[in-house]
């Protein structure tokens, strides 16, 4: 009975914490410039911020996390500002104050999500001895994301009825709202988690050397910096997603359920991802991912609106084939020493470079790539489908998988 309430609490905050992202991370980009008028180089600076997590995390993995805090409590805390910061989104207009509150929630937004998976991999492992569940836990965090469109999307159609008259920013902000109260949510189950053991016996090395010596590995290394190219188209797809639908004629309102269709696909990927894997190795099931995000891309640069929607429910196949299998590939060659540092290292330092150079590199092709005064989105696309194919190539050409006890060998010295 144990294990099943510990795994039902870590879907139920896999849940609310992609409840949170999902309430406001679609949509941002369209509700800074068309809600508060910001240009797109500004929604795409202020989107960039979230690069501050890439160099928090590591500090965090090294000399904070079971050290002086506690992973649980630390992501409790995270939490807590992320409930407080969004609630100030929510009041924020001018484009200085936005940016200073979104720069304290980029604070903890990456952090409680790398801490949640290194939670959710190491919980899995003494529950039931490995994380071959990961994919089961995780696609509750799709679930949330999905849910929370669908409620931003029903109050964007409803208030506006209820409160005629008032300016598109005013109720379009209740996202912010909706991501504060779920980020309390995550509080409440957070306090239900086994308290961890503290390493305060280990060395303090000013970086992890355990993590990095996983990283080194050739198949992790190429898997890395597929992550990163992949991470940096996927930042272009999130910030041009929205805006385009809105300009292929699609309702505003029903916007964030449409962006779900891509979260739908994943609910299913992610529940077959165990068994895909067990049929075939990493690498076919890795280039079916890069594949269909080339494919999205290319949908999405058709201008055709029915293809687009096509494209956007790709990204299930992208999730669970490229970044939850890269996730579970690096997890299943790391160890107790390494696995905390690990997941931070990968989730927020290649997310955080891969979310300062994709947003402001979005930025700055919203303002290159125009046509008749506004984003030419045709040539957007076209950018990013030239990484997702790179990306394609890199894992076809340079990626070969190799077993967890040769990998665990080679950093030990066992020959």
């Amino acid at each position: 009975m144990s294990k099943q309430i510990g795994i039902a609490r870590l879907s139920a905050l896999m849940f609310f914490q992609l409840f949170v992202f999902g309430s406001f991370g679609p949509i941002l980009s369209m509700y800074l410039q068309h809600s508060l008028h910001f240009s797109s180089r500004e929604a795409g600076f202020i989107m960039a911020l979230s690069v501050v997590s890439s160099i928090v995390a590591p500090l965090l993995s090294v000399y904070v996390v079971d050290r002086l805090i506690q992973a649980k409590w630390l992501f409790i805390l995270c939490h807590g500002i992320l409930a407080a910061s969004a609630a100030g989104l929510f009041m924020a207009r001018s484009f200085g104050t936005f940016l200073v509150v979104f720069l304290v929630n980029a604070l903890c937004t990456g952090p409680s999500m790398g801490m949640l998976n290194a939670i959710a991999f190491q919980r899995l492992h003494d529950l039931e001895g490995d994380a071959r569940n990961y994919g089961s836990v995780r696609v509750w965090g799709t679930v949330g994301w999905m849910g929370a469109g669908y409620l931003v999307s029903g109050l964007w159609a409803i208030l506006p009825a209820v409160f005629p008259g008032r300016a598109p920013a005013g109720f379009q902000a209740v996202a912010f709202i909706i991501a504060s109260a779920g980020s309390i949510l995550c509080i409440v189950l957070a306090l239900g988690l086994p308290e961890g053991a503290r390493a305060a016996d280990t060395k303090r090395e000013l970086m992890p050397r355990a993590a990095l010596d996983v990283i080194k590995r050739k198949g992790v290394a190429v898997l890395a910096v597929v992550y990163l190219i992949s991470s940096i188209i996927d930042k272009l797809y999130s910030f041009g997603a929205a805006p385009y639908l809105s300009r292929s004629g699609f309702n505003e309102a029903w916007i964030p359920s449409i962006l779900t269709l891509g979260q739908a696909t994943e609910v299913f990927m992610l529940f077959g991802l165990g068994a895909l894997l067990s049929r075939f190795s990493y690498k076919p099931v890795l280039l079916l991912g890069t594949l269909s995000q080339a494919a999205r891309f290319f949908l999405l640069w058709t201008g055709i609106p029915w293809l687009g929607l096509l494209g956007i429910s790709l990204n299930g196949l992208v999730f669970a084939c490229l970044y939850s299998a890269i996730l579970m590939y690096i997890d299943y060659r790391s160890d107790s020493r390494s696995r905390q540092a690990l997941h931070q290292l990968v989730q927020l330092f290649l997310g955080g470079t891969s979310t300062l150079l994709g947003n402001l590199l979005a930025g700055r092709l919203g303002q290159l790539v125009r046509t008749g005064g506004s984003t030419g989105y045709r040539g957007f696309w076209l950018y990013s489908l030239a990484g997702a194919l790179a990306s394609a190539l890199l894992v076809w050409l340079f990626f070969s998988e190799e077993n967890k006890k040769a990998s665990l060998n080679a950093r030990t010295g066992i020959q």
